[in-house]
C-alpha cells in the first residue's frame, strides 16, 4: 500500500519503455534517504504494468481519452497534482517538461523538487519558454544527461540560480556489472534496439539489398510516423536482417551481451534527436559490446575519448553502410579484442551509474 511522506516521480512514460535513467535515479534517492517511492505514470494500455521491488510502486493515471492528446495531457496532469496533494511527498521528480505543468495545481511545494530532464523541454511541442520559467520558484535541483541540451535550457529557461548537475544515462552500477563475453563466443552480429521508425530511425535502410548482406537484429515498438510502411519495410527485408519484435526489458538485457556491435541512430530532426544520450548506448557499452553510433555528439565524444566504438560519418545510407562494412572487417581482430576492452575501461572509469549519482547527491540535503 502506497503511503504518505515518501518520493513520487512523475512520467511521461510507463516504466521499463525507455526510462531506465528515472529508474536509477530514484532508487539512488530510496537508498539514500531511506523513504519508499512512487511512480505516477500515464495509463499505456499496450505496456505491461511493471512489477518493481526495493520500495518501488508503480500507479497507473487512468486518462478519458489518450495521455498525448491536449485534453488527455490536462487530465493526467490534473489528477496526478490530485494525488500528489493526497501522498504529500518529501521528494517530488518530475521527469521532463511534459510534467512541468504538475507543479502548478499542487496545494503545497514539496521539500525537495527534482526535475529530470530526460527530454529537452522543446520535444513535446507547444514550448512556451515563461512556462518554464515560472516553475523555476519550484524546483530545487535541474538533472541534464547531455551538455548540450544542458546549455540550452539553463539560458532558455532561466535556470541559471538552480544547482545543476549533469548526470549521464548510464543505468549500470558497478556492482552489476558483468565480465563481458569473450568476442570468440559472440554471435557477430549487430543489433539495434529502440524506437522503429522510417522517418526518424532510417528503418527504410534496411529495404536495400546492399544493406542486407549484414547480420543485423532488429528489435523495437513499431510506431512513430507511418508505422505500416515501417512494418513492411521491417517484415520484408532480406538477407540477414532478422525484425526480433518488440521484447520485454530482461530478454534484451540476456540476449545484448552476445552481439558484436550496437547501433545508436536517430534523424537529427529536432534538438532532442540531434544531442542525443540514449541508456541502451551506455548498456551496450556495461555489456562489452562495441557501439557504431552516428555523430551525435555525446556518443561521438565518448566513443572517441575510450576508443571503444565507430562512429559514422554522417547520418546517410553510405555513412552506414561504411561503419558496417568497417565494423565487420574488425570483427575477430585484436582491434576489435581492444574495444571490448576499452568499453569495460570506460565502464569502470566513468560510464557507471555510481558515479552519474555521485554528481547528483553533492546538490542534495544530508537528510530530508
Amino acid at each position: 500500500m502506497t503511503s504518505t511522506g515518501g518520493i513520487v516521480q512523475v512520467s511521461d512514460i510507463s516504466v521499463g519503455s525507455g526510462n531506465f535513467d528515472s529508474l536509477s535515479l530514484l532508487r539512488s534517492l530510496v537508498d539514500l534517504y531511506g523513504i519508499p517511492a512512487t511512480i505516477l505514470e500515464p495509463d499505456q494500455q499496450d505496456k505491461a504494468i511493471s512489477q518493481l521491488e526495493g520500495g518501488l510502486e508503480v500507479e497507473r493515471i487512468p486518462t478519458s481519452t489518450h495521455f498525448r492528446s491536449t485534453t488527455g495531457r490536462i487530465e493526467f496532469v490534473s489528477m496526478v497534482a490530485a494525488r500528489i496533494n493526497q501522498l504529500k511527498p518529501r521528494i517530488l521528480i518530475i521527469r521532463c517538461s511534459w510534467n512541468i505543468p504538475v507543479l502548478f495545481r499542487l496545494a503545497k511545494k514539496p521539500p525537495l523538487v527534482i526535475y529530470h530532464a530526460t527530454e529537452s523541454t522543446t520535444y513535446y511541442g507547444n514550448f512556451d519558454p515563461e512556462f518554464n520559467r515560472h516553475a523555476r520558484q519550484w524546483i530545487d535541483v535541474v538533472v541534464f544527461p547531455e551538455e548540450n541540451r544542458a546549455a540550452i535550457d539553463i539560458r532558455r529557461c532561466g535556470f541559471e540560480e538552480i544547482p545543476v548537475a549533469l548526470a549521464y544515462n548510464s543505468p549500470t552500477r558497478l556492482a552489476d556489472m558483468e565480465e563481458p563475453i569473450p568476442p570468440v563466443d559472440r554471435n557477430g552480429r549487430i543489433y539495434y534496439s529502440g524506437a522503429l521508425d522510417v522517418n526518424a530511425t532510417f528503418v527504410d535502410y534496411y529495404g536495400d539489398s546492399r544493406m542486407q548482406v549484414f547480420p543485423i537484429d532488429i528489435y523495437g515498438y513499431i510506431g512513430g510516423s507511418d508505422p505500416e510502411r515501417t512494418r513492411k519495410v521491417l517484415v520484408n527485408a532480406g538477407g540477414q536482417i532478422r525484425y526480433k519484435g518488440f521484447v520485454d526489458t530482461k530478454y534484451l538485457e540476456a540476449a545484448r551481451p552476445n552481439y558484436a556491435y550496437s547501433l545508436t541512430i536517430w534523424k537529427t530532426s529536432n534538438e532532442n534527436q540531434t544531442y542525443a544520450c540514449p541508456c541502451k548506448f551506455f548498456e551496450s557499452i556495461a555489456s562489452g559490446v562495441p557501439p557504431i553510433t552516428a555523430p551525435h555528439p555525446q556518443p561521438k565524444q565518448i566513443v572517441e575519448r575510450y576508443k571503444c566504438g565507430i562512429v559514422m560519418k554522417g547520418w546517410g545510407f553510405h555513412d552506414m553502410l561504411d561503419a558496417f562494412t568497417r565494423a565487420m572487417q574488425l570483427y575477430g581482430t585484436p582491434e576489435y579484442d581492444e574495444m571490448v576492452g576499452n568499453c569495460n575501461i570506460a565502464m569502470k572509469e566513468e560510464l557507471n551509474w555510481d558515479r552519474q549519482f555521485e554528481r547528483v547527491r553533492r546538490l542534495l540535503p544530508a537528510s530530508i
